[in-house]
């Protein structure tokens, strides 16, 4: 009898009669029996494979009628069917290679083996056999059962591979360029594939097609950049090489493999491993996944997959093992109670049985019985097999022990281990399994979706969910809870399995308890695998008093540590090195950055966490971690402010969750600490574009802080509400109040020098600029260049939002020069960023590219992101400015994205509206009126300074959509909201565009005279430089149409010789004239 299932499945008699085998249910039985055709398939499985994770009730008396019918079916005459029960379960008791996909997996491996022995012909016939098995795609009458999916795409898989042996025996023959056609075709199925890329190339160039064959490798060099920010294999790009050369382009070389015992015989051989159930997600590139392994297999007899629990050593393992060819035997240990069991186990797993009964006693006198050790190694002394060992950790001595004899003795065996630790044995090669890659925090749906993490997580809800997917509207969520994982694919697949029952953001929300969210995972799977918690206690357990101890208060680190701080915390005064290898070694702890620092799994951090509760010392321990990072801040706070600056910002960001975590700890604990370390942290803060994220825990401080505190840390609390007004918070009157009269006594030399940058805004942006030039004069008489230097910038802008850009420019221009012979490149910036920002707002493109040119330099170079985007930001708008809204656009896309990257909402916003600008100059209404809407999501209205003016300008342009629709009444009505308020108040910007709106309102009201007038008003306002946007031409050039050309002049020459008093009183006339 022969069972297909390369195909639909079929059943033929041995005289090849086609046999009926009943439904989709039935046939679903017959191919998971099939796949492992001569072995016992727990009932189990049988179910799961079937029906999926929702069984009917009564599932065992389902699946027995499944199995009488199929039975029946198979019957010939009155021989019984070869469906048997076995104590285990089930048995298809056929011999495997009369099933398709066992045959062709053997016909495949022997054609692999012939290719890597250079035997081309033989490769070309066996694997031509092997293909021909295949009826089509595999398991797909039966694709909805849950087994299907990943049985047929690891047959997919093989398919695949063995299409590619066949191509590459064929080209090595000589055969040149006749599969190129098919090679086209495969590439363009798999573009990610560069073994076929590769055939395609040497088949072109063996046709003679040089030229196509490096348009191939660069097509594929674009597409992995374009889709894995990845670049060709080694392998390809010396192909490459090799083809401009014009050199012969022999194929890679290939193992070759002896021939086992079992094969010379022509006895099946030993393939025992289990199936699989789902599909693999791979974690990273080639070198970490199977090919990884294998080729370490190549070149080790013994590779040992390390890692956390939950991390997929063992998946890994399986996949890498069913690549191999020739015998492999897969032993579970996770059930083994002790190491003597080991050996046992693996004879089990062999099948290889005693001679009697298990519990007959040995004869008085007679010869002891073999142990199982020595009986393995005579049983594997000439055969070529792969042994996997899994979750050896809990047996290490004995599995240890038991694979340096099984090698030594054994010279054709090969064995492949997981464990949580190495076996520690001559020859041992060490893979270490990384938890999967995690995309940003704020990646959208389709960057996320490309990250390994986030399609696990999305096959894995898929299959408890038919029909999810990740979108715009969840991937925020599932991205939130992949990070919160760390990664790790069982706690991935146990979040996974809840999309059942809860939504993503639901399931993120119940993070805060994951031990309680992921307690319930596979029935089948070892005890230690089923849940969360249960992972986190078996890897405990394995630690022995010192190191529960030190992993217990090593929980208090957020993103790791180095050695000096985990001594400094975990054991003053003691010696911690030893300890912490142990650790490592033991996958509790992870080595990173060359083991320089250690870091612990946010899932394993928080099982510690419970332990150190448990011992009473949460207190200690946050107490010592607190004044280390406090230490580590304020040694770093003055040598932020000059030449060491970029030394200095990368070892703040390495701890930069430590430092939140100390802060956050202080705040609850101890205040008067928490305001020092939150005044030592304001440079990193404001330096690295990370005050938004300062704001909210200086805001709690304040609440805290008594009454005494603001007299004894003077300029720290300055520094604290200046930090807690950065994002817009109002801070309490009572406390701006005291603010206000500390900052008249505060005076150089400073301990906190950034309050001479940063005072002066937080001031003006209360409303209590009274106090403000006195204290700037005195921080320009102190000794510290550094000081003067923030002082003549802070003044900058002063005069910039007063309204005198002529004096502005002289005190940013003086700031700048401070700044550079201070040595401090950020300073620098901030003086560039005010100069860029007034030759952005008076349209002098070449000065603003100059500037922002120079200063993005300095922050691509110190990583400051959200300064980066708004100097991307001036760029467009002095494009804009100028009136080439399709050169400002991808300006306003890159500034965007850096703000989206870097969480700045309201650069985000102001580069949306600017896109929202440019896109209806350019005539698409719609794509302007997503960009507010987008623009308004990402920093609703509201707030002072910036964000007025962001507000002011998002109204505005809903105006002008409404008029370029038609609808003048609304436009009007978003212009009143836009310019409500006192214009004396406003910043320049905001001045010059409602000049320029009113102008344009003026005109459609008749009043052309007053249009060019309100356009030189404009440009009085910007200094004498008239606006070049296309909104002012077009208003310009109908109201010279309208004019004349002398009486247009006229007019606008009036408006241009205005004193800034009399413009805003121009304006103040026009709103209520043409608007209110």
């Amino acid at each position: 009898m022969r069972v297909g299932i390369l195909g639909p499945t079929e059943v033929r008699s041995e005289e090849g009669t086609l046999l009926g085998v009943g439904g989709v249910r039935g046939r679903a039985v017959l191919a998971v029996l099939a796949l492992d055709a001569g072995r016992p398939v727990p009932k189990e499985r049988l179910i799961d494979g079937v029906y999926g994770q929702s069984p009917p009730a009564g599932a065992d008396n389902a699946l027995q009628s499944q199995i009488s019918r199929l039975r029946g079916a198979l019957r010939s005459g009155s021989v019984p069917g070869p469906v048997e029960s076995h104590p285990a379960g089930y048995r298809l008791a056929i011999d495997p290679l009369d099933v398709d996909a066992h045959r062709f997996e053997d016909l495949a491996a022997r054609g692999h083996e012939a290719l890597a022995a250079e035997d081309h012909g033989r490769a070309v016939l066996l694997l031509d056999e092997a293909l021909s098995q295949w009826r089509g795609p595999a398991l797909v009458d039966v694709a909805a059962a849950s087994f299907a999916e990943a049985a047929a795409q690891r047959l997919a898989e093989l398919r695949l591979g063995a299409v590619e042996s066949r191509i590459e025996a064929r080209l090595a023959l000589g055969e040149g360029g006749a599969p190129v056609g098919e090679l086209f075709e495969l590439v363009a199925d798999h573009p990610l594939r560069e073994r076929l890329r590769g055939l395609l190339m040497r088949a072109l160039q063996a046709g003679g097609r040089q030229a196509e064959a490096l348009a191939v490798f660069e097509q594929g060099r674009a597409r992995l950049a374009e889709e894995l920010g990845a670049d060709p294999s080694p392998e390809l790009a010396r192909l490459h090489t090799a083809i401009l050369r014009g050199e012969e382009t022999a194929p890679p070389a290939r193992p070759r493999e002896r021939v086992s015992a079992s094969q010379a015989t022509g006895a099946r051989p030993l393939r025992a491993l289990p199936a699989q159930l789902t599909g693999f997600v791979p974690g990273g590139g080639p070198e970490q996944g199977p090919e990884g392994v294998r080729a370490k297999l190549r070149a080790s007899r013994l590779v040992t997959l390390t890692g956390p629990g939950g991390v997929g050593k063992t998946r890994l393992a399986l996949e890498a093992a069913a690549l191999e060819p020739g015998e492999i035997c897969f032993v579970e240990l996770a059930r083994t109670e002790s190491g003597g069991d080991v050996p046992q186990a693996v004879l089990t797993a062999l099948g290889i049985r005693e001679s009697g009964l298990v519990s007959s006693p040995v004869p008085d006198g007679g010869p002891p019985r073999a142990d199982p050790s020595a009986r393995l190694a005579a049983a594997l002394a000439d055969r070529a097999l792969l042994l996997v060992l899994d979750n050896c950790e809990h047996v290490l001595a004995a599995a240890a022990e038991l694979a340096a004899r099984l090698l030594e003795e054994c010279p054709r065996l090969r064995i492949l281990a997981t464990s949580q630790e190495t076996l520690r044995i001559t020859g041992e090669r060490v893979h270490p399994v990384a938890p999967l890659a995690l995309p940003p925090e704020n990646a959208g749906a389709e960057e996320a979706i490309g990250y390994p993490s986030v399609r696990l997580f999305a096959e894995r809800a898929a299959a408890a969910q038919p029909g999810f997917a990740v979108d715009d509207g969840n991937a925020a969520d599932v991205v939130a809870v992949c990070r919160a994982l760390d990664g790790l694919p069982l706690a991935i697949e146990l979040a996974a399995a809840r999309a059942r029952a809860l939504p993503p953001a639901e399931i993120a929300r119940r993070l805060d308890d994951r031990f309680a969210l992921l307690g319930r995972g596979n029935r089948a799977a070892p005890a230690k695998q089923q849940t969360l918690r249960a992972v986190a206690a078996w890897s405990w357990g394995l630690l022995d008093e010192a190191e529960q101890r030190l992993a217990r208060r090593f929980a208090a680190f957020s993103g790791g540590a180095d050695l000096a701080a985990v001594s400094a915390v975990c054991d003053p005064g003691g010696e911690v090195a030893d300890t912490l290898t142990g650790l490592v070694e033991k996958s509790f702890v992870e080595a990173v950055d060359g083991g320089r620092r250690y870091r612990m799994l946010a899932t394993i951090r928080e099982f510690a966490v419970e332990r150190l509760v448990e011992a009473g010392e949460e207190q200690r321990v946050g107490r010592a971690h607190a004044d280390h990072y406090r230490e580590l801040a304020e040694a770093a706070d003055r040598a932020l402010l000059g030449p060491a600056q970029a030394e200095q910002l990368a070892r703040l960001s390495e701890d930069h969750g430590n430092l939140t975590a100390a802060l956050r700890w202080t705040v609850e604990h101890d205040a008067a600490a928490a305001l020092r370390l939150q005044a030592a942290l304001s440079s990193y803060w404001w330096l690295r574009g990370l005050h938004d994220e300062g704001a909210p825990l200086a805001a709690a401080l304040l609440e805290r802080i008594d009454a005494r505190e603001p007299r004894r840390a003077p300029e720290d609390f300055l520094l604290c509400v200046a930090n807690a007004t950065a994002d817009g918070a109002v801070v309490p009157g009572d406390r701006i109040d005291a603010a206000v009269e500390i900052a008249e006594g505060v005076a150089p030399p400073l301990r906190r020098p950034l309050l001479a940058l940063l005072w002066p805004a937080c001031a003006g942006q209360a409303g209590r600029s009274a106090g403000i030039g006195a204290f700037l004069e005195r921080c320009r008489t102190a000794e510290e260049p550094w000081v003067r230097a923030a002082a003549d910038v802070a003044e900058g802008y002063l005069r910039y939002f007063g309204g005198d850009s002529r004096r502005a420019e002289a005190a940013f221009t003086s700031g700048l020069a401070g700044f550079r012979a201070a040595g401090d490149r950020w300073g620098a910036v901030q003086a560039l960023s005010g100069l860029a920002g007034i030759a952005s707002w008076q349209g002098d493109l070449e000065r603003t590219t100059a500037l922002t040119g120079e200063a993005l330099e300095i922050t691509q170079r110190l990583g400051a992101r959200e300064d980066s985007a708004d100097l991307v930001r001036l760029r467009a708008e002095a494009l804009l400015h100028n009136g080439d809204p399709a050169a400002a656009r991808p300006e306003f896309e890159q500034a965007a994205e850096l703000a989206r990257q870097s969480a700045a909402a309201e650069i985000l916003a102001a580069a949306r509206y600017g896109l929202a600008e440019a896109y209806r100059q350019q005539g698409d209404r719609i794509a302007a009126r997503r960009m507010c809407e987008w623009a308004r999501q990402a920093a609703p209205p509201g707030g002072p300074g910036a964000a007025a003016v962001r507000a002011q300008r998002g109204l505005v342009e809903l105006g002008r959509l409404a008029a370029a629709e038609g609808d003048s009444a609304q436009a009007r009505s978003w212009y009143r909201r836009a310019f409500a308020g006192d214009p004396s108040r406003w910043y320049p910007p905001q001045r010059t565009l409602a000049a320029d709106v009113l102008a344009q309102a003026a005109l459609e009201d008749g009043n052309a005279e007053r249009a060019a007038r309100l356009l030189g008003a404009s440009a009085a306002l910007r200094g004498g430089s008239a606006a070049h946007t296309l909104d002012a031409a077009r208003t310009a050039e109908a109201a010279r149409a309208r004019l004349g050309e002398a009486a247009y002049a006229a007019a606008y020459r009036h408006g241009s010789r205005m004193s800034p008093p009399q413009a805003l009183t121009e304006i103040a006339k026009a709103l209520s004239d043409h608007v209110t």
